[in-house]
């Protein structure tokens, strides 16, 4: 029997081949685009999880294909205007990559306008082009992502949200066992993240499940009721509740609650409304952002840093690959900076790592296939080997970066006439880590200090 893990890396596996084989079958230039969709959506947390971010990913594909046309087409002859525009265009996207909705759509456009740019040459034809086949690529990528995860194994998100609502409220009874056993000196488990995704859940796209759908407010008010139950354990541990039957009467209204969901628990509603009217939960944050404007405004100045650092280093030292390292600069510039600041020590890692594995594939394997089929084959076995490797929730960024690298450092094999040109993987992989570099330098100078 396979386990859930493995199930996911097949159908990640399927995911990927299917796009590849298809792009190559409708003749599209830049296959690679539509494996790298897969893989990056492939890595969310569920299917609605990815299904957010697919939505986001081909929002920012439109946004940054616009901004894209609209500077070659007006500032191409004029250089200097072209890249303040480019870094105030990053600026904007990077000040609103952690918004909680679209962040990931405005992380996505910087990407795909410094692609769409690079690639372009400033010849409009060609531009046009290129953002036709991107926007192709990317839905070929979400479509078959789609379809196979919801035939093969299918998942649905009810499934995933009853688990954990279930595991949730157990442990909150075992919780108010230890309390009535142990009383204020009892050791209470943390529910705290479980509800949170809980409450997540209810946000995401939920055309999957009628239940959740039509159920919605309901599922809200029991989640709500949980979390107040939680906070008024909390409250009893640090001797600031007396009134132990709060938590007995509350536990009891959320299983009848849950038991008979569909009519409206007004008893529920009553032990939250009145029962615990002086014992409010505290206000959490209604910004839209997921960090403080400060934090938004430093990761600007760190994207342009890295940014204009990286160009600075391309116009006056003779770096190989043309536009390459500018288009990868952008890249980096515009996604480091949303990620922790020890992202940076991981990526490092897993470009030597992986790249070698890549490197050596484009070098002794990929050079005697003949057939299509030989080609998905492959690239089944490399997503597999991926999900396997990077299984543990903390390897997220390995499954991404090595994703990436599987079919970027091979991109010139992934054509209906391959070619193949060492030297062309090597360098982008040197300008990786001079970005790399570049990027580290700017992540330590703004860097938070600790008081002594």
């Amino acid at each position: 029997m396979l386990s859930h893990y493995n199930k996911e890396a097949i159908k990640v596996g399927l995911s990927v081949s299917l796009a590849l084989s298809i792009a190559l079958w409708f003749g599209w230039d830049k296959p690679y685009w539509a494996v790298i969709c897969v893989f990056i959506i492939a890595a969310s947390e569920s299917y609605n999880h990815a299904l957010r971010k697919g939505q986001n990913r081909l929002i920012g594909t439109l946004i940054g294909c616009a901004f894209a046309i609209l500077l070659i087409s007006h500032l191409s002859q004029d250089h200097l205007l072209f890249l303040i525009s480019y870094a105030g265009f990053l600026a904007f996207c990077v000040y609103f990559s952690s918004h909680k909705r679209y962040g990931y759509a405005f992380t996505i456009a910087a990407v795909v306008c410094a692609i769409i740019a690079s690639i372009g040459g400033f010849e409009s034809a060609k531009i046009f082009d290129i953002t036709v086949l991107r926007i192709q690529e990317t839905i070929l990528g979400m479509l078959v992502y789609s379809a196979v995860f919801r035939i093969v194994w299918p998942q649905k998100t009810e499934d995933i949200f009853f688990d954990l609502l279930s595991t949730t409220f157990a442990q909150l009874r075992q919780n108010h066992a230890l309390i009535l056993d142990y009383g204020t000196s009892a050791e209470l488990t943390s529910v705290r993240s479980d509800l949170g995704k809980l409450s997540m859940t209810m946000d995401l796209p939920l055309n999957d499940s009628f239940r959740l759908r039509h159920e919605k407010r309901n599922w809200r008010l029991v989640i709500i009721a949980m979390q107040q139950l939680d906070y008024l354990q909390s409250l009893f541990i640090e001797d600031k509740l007396e009134d132990l039957s709060l938590l007995t009467t509350g536990q009891l209204r959320i299983l009848e609650s849950i038991e008979s969901i569909k009519s409206k628990p007004q008893a529920l509603s009553d032990w939250l409304m009145i029962d615990c009217l002086h014992y409010p939960l505290p206000k959490q944050s209604q910004s839209s952002f997921s960090i403080s404007n400060a934090k938004r405004l430093k990761n600007v100045a760190k994207a342009l840093g890295i940014l204009l650092t990286c160009f600075a280093i391309w116009i006056y030292l003779p770096l190989p690959g043309d536009f390459i390292f500018p288009m990868i600069a952008s890249i980096f510039a515009s996604v480091l900076v949303t990620l922790p600041d020890n992202a940076l020590k991981h990526a490092a890692v897993g470009c030597l790592l992986w790249g070698t594995l890549f490197l050596a594939q484009y070098v002794f394997v990929l050079p005697i296939f003949t057939e299509l089929w030989q080609l998905a084959g492959l690239y089944f076995l490399n997503a597999i080997i991926i999900w396997k490797v990077c299984e543990a929730p903390s390897m997220g960024i390995q499954k991404v970066l090595a994703g990436n690298l599987s079919v970027v450092l091979c991109m010139s094999a992934l054509q209906i006439t391959p070619s193949y040109n060492i030297e062309m993987p090597i360098s982008m992989l040197m300008l990786v880590f001079v970005c790399l570099s570049v990027a580290s330098f700017y992540t330590k100078l703004f860097q938070d200090r600790k008081a002594f």
